[in-house]
């Protein structure tokens, strides 16, 4: 009950927080009307915002013609004009990409972004209230295919997060804040005013890691190459190649002692990205041998697995993939 009240509580957090997260095989795009020339040219636009989003970078090879690959689409009209929105066939799509040798990226762990902004010698954080920064970055994550958190900044956040945490690399004590917002990774940003221009101190913290890198440009480019700059280590840490079409997949699990490791260590597979279903087909006085039903790609279990930490990896033996559970 414990733990359903607090997936609850995550999930009203998600909805409350700016958060961008959709799915990377759905784009929207402008078109000027509704012609066949128009849709046409549009599903061109929009298989190549999709393949940036599932790649996690730009796609150099010609594409193929977009419309045999679309599943669904529609139109929308908004203040700004028509918007088409297209849902492309992810099986087909995938088949594409494999046939090409390029990564697909699967896995995508929610990013929350703490920000600090410097002007005029003041220092302030940025949350999902901002009503000009916000949505710009939570349209570059949308374009790029991340899951990122804006912080509410309410008084439990404004609590535990002062602005020189951010400033002064308080990784650890950031990570604490950050659990009420279930995020497995942490973008942290320091941007200051630099003479006509602006300079951006990006880290991108995920399980004990940390990458930095900085840029220079004006306001709006320092805060997009941030998110790129997030989306460009997430991707080429996480997107690989297809190496199979599997149905299915055998995993083993070292130090399942007890029913209890078992059970946890069977519900942990079960709600894995890409799996349909879990049976256990050797149980061992250690170990326990799972035959692994799969809805998607056995790359996406490798990627949620990595991601999470749970299992170490240890090798593959005869097609079977072998994991230790951690301590």
């Amino acid at each position: 009950m414990a733990k359903r009240l607090q997936m609850a509580a995550a999930l009203c957090l998600f909805l409350l927080s700016g958060m961008a997260m959709e799915d990377p095989y759905s784009v929207q795009v402008p078109v000027p009307d509704q012609s066949p020339e128009a849709r046409s040219e549009a599903f061109q636009r929009a298989l190549a915002a999709a393949l940036l989003k599932i790649v996690g970078h730009e796609v150099t090879v010609p594409l193929p013609q977009a419309e045999p690959l679309v599943e669904q689409y529609a139109y929308q009209e908004t203040p700004e004009g028509w918007q088409l929105w297209v849902r492309f066939q992810r099986d087909a799509l995938n088949r594409w990409l494999q046939e090409h040798g390029m990564p697909i990226w699967g896995m995508r762990p929610s990013v929350i972004l703490w920000l600090a902004i410097e002007e005029d010698g003041r220092r302030r954080l940025l949350g999902e209230g901002d009503e000009r920064l916000a949505p710009l970055l939570l349209e570059e994550a949308s374009r790029r295919g991340l899951p990122l958190i804006l912080p509410l900044l309410d008084l439990e956040d404004l609590s535990k997060v002062k602005v020189g945490w951010v400033w002064g690399d308080f990784f650890e004590s950031l990570g604490e804040a950050s659990k009420r917002y279930g995020a497995e990774v942490m973008l942290v940003g320091k941007v200051l005013r630099r003479g006509q221009g602006w300079l951006g101190d990006w880290t991108l913290y995920m399980g004990g890691d940390a990458e930095r890198w900085q840029v220079r440009g004006s306001l709006d480019a320092v805060l997009r190459s941030g998110v790129d700059g997030a989306a460009d280590r997430l991707a080429r840490r996480l997107a690989v190649v297809p190496r199979s079409t599997s149905t299915s997949l055998a995993i083993r699990v070292f130090d399942v002692d007890s029913f209890d490791s078992y059970v946890d260590t069977r519900r942990y597979l079960e709600r894995l990205p890409a799996v349909e279903a879990v049976w256990p087909r050797e149980l061992g006085p250690e170990s326990v041998l799972f035959r692994v039903k799969l809805k998607g790609m056995m790359e996406e279990i490798e990627q949620a697995i990595a991601v999470e930490g749970k299992l170490i990896p240890l090798s593959v033996s005869e097609g079977v993939l072998e994991y230790r559970r951690r301590p």
